[in-house]
């Protein structure tokens, strides 16, 4: 028979404290996310999207200056310098690759050609207003700013606790140890457990705990503590591996669902296990112990 997650949160007292919850969940506020599992891909499609930008913005550039050249070509007025004819020419076609100026004292010749440029400015100009609206509030950008405040944030933390796993049972400990003043980083692959996590205001780095990049992001080499809170899955010994050998003096616990279990995370570098075995014959034989002693009822 193996507890529940939520068995485990019991014994352990974990439990909230309040059906309203603590204060601390009252007062959380939506924290930033630090996604592993996105960055490299949404930092390549930003870099992308820089490049159509910059390719637009030359090509918008290039245009301005061939229209220019074509509004001299065709200026028949032989008033002013040379220098002013191409400052003139150069401002009528600023003027009409923004739309901006007036165009009445142009002859017929560069009115056509002023036309056939602006179908070319209105093409390049729509492509590169939408690059930059996706460059400014796209879904890749918004990913990428948001893990620079999250960073940003974990620079600050010192001796913080990483709780791995975002399930009852790391909840419960991650407000635990929120309420008794300690910094604390959650670590799930999760989506949905990762919004949770956010909502009830904890810093997040979403991603495969079972990679080092998500431990190295996590700030496990400046952790005090990290709490391995996964019921279960293969991937709980790796991690301890992992951590003892970023942080040698990192304090590791981790959950084991056997005995058996809890040897192989003992010998991976945990400092405490808890067994669910264990605590699950220690609430029985409390329990009937408790049952003997009391006094029969004739």
């Amino acid at each position: 028979m193996r507890a529940s997650v939520d068995d485990m949160a019991a014994v352990y007292g974990m439990r909230s404290r309040s059906r309203s919850g603590s204060a601390g969940d009252r007062l959380a506020a939506k924290m930033p996310i630090l996604r592993v599992v996105d960055n490299l891909a949404s930092a390549l499609r930003a870099s992308q999207l820089r490049r159509r930008v910059l390719k637009y913005s030359l090509s918008l550039t290039a245009l301005v200056g061939f229209t220019a050249c074509g509004m001299f070509a065709f200026d028949t007025r032989n008033d002013g310098s040379l220098g002013e004819r191409w400052f003139r020419s150069l401002w009528d076609a600023f003027n009409g690759v923004t739309t901006l100026g007036d165009f009445s004292n142009l002859n017929r010749n560069q009115k056509i050609y002023m036309m056939l440029c602006f179908g070319f400015v209105v093409t390049l100009g729509s492509y590169a207003l939408t690059a930059l609206g996706e460059l400014l509030v796209g879904t890749d950008m918004m990913s990428l700013r948001e893990t620079r405040r999250t960073r940003h944030m974990m620079t600050k933390m010192m001796n913080h606790v990483i709780v791995i796993g975002y399930n009852s049972l790391g909840q419960h400990v991650a407000k635990r140890l929120r309420d008794d003043g300690r910094q604390v980083v959650v670590v799930d692959r999760d989506e949905a457990k990762v919004s949770k996590a956010s909502l009830d205001g904890f810093v997040v780095v979403n991603g495969d705990a079972g990679a080092d990049q998500t431990l190295v992001e996590a700030g496990v080499k400046s952790a005090q503590s990290l709490i391995v809170a996964l019921s279960q899955g293969p991937e709980r010994v790796p991690i301890t591996l992992m951590s003892r050998a970023m942080n040698p003096g990192v304090h590791i616990m981790a959950l084991a669902v056997t005995n058996s279990g809890r040897d192989w995370l003992e010998h991976a570098g945990a400092n405490e296990v808890v067994s669910s075995e264990s605590l699950i014959t220690e609430a029985f034989c409390r329990s009937l112990e408790a049952k003997a002693a009391s006094p029969v009822r004739s």
